[in-house]
């Protein structure tokens, strides 16, 4: 359940003259972790070189989230991991800064799914 928040993935390459509308995902940027520094909540830390877009959905409704995490940075879900465990788990989804996580039809996911990708969102 909690081991499903963090999955791998490979670093899409950077863009030099024009954003492409889709790239690949960045899910192996993204280390879960629970802050101490805010009440063990469950945390997503960027450890790759370039920003990330992350979303985050629980397997029962009720527990989802996103947030861009510059090099370095982190994001807190708030949550706990009773509360996520409740939740049936968590699955993240991380895409390049300025890229959202999407389905095969490039619609946004409200659900958690197997194979997305990342489709500019142009901010």
């Amino acid at each position: 359940m909690i081991a499903s928040a963090l999955m791998v993935i490979c670093m899409a390459p950077h863009l030099a003259h024009a954003q492409q509308q889709y790239v690949e995902p960045t899910p192996g940027c993204v280390q879960a972790f629970y802050d101490p520094a805010y009440y063990n909540w469950l945390s997503y830390r960027n450890t790759c070189p370039q920003a990330v877009s992350v979303l985050w959905i629980s397997h029962r409704p009720g527990l989802n989230g996103a947030s861009d995490i510059s090099t370095g940075g982190k994001a807190n879900t708030g949550w706990s991991a009773q509360e996520i465990q409740n939740a049936g788990g968590l699955e993240v989804y991380a895409c390049p800064a300025h890229y959202n996580p999407v389905d095969a039809n490039g619609n946004y996911l409200t659900r958690p799914l197997a194979q997305y990708g990342c489709k500019y969102r142009g901010y």
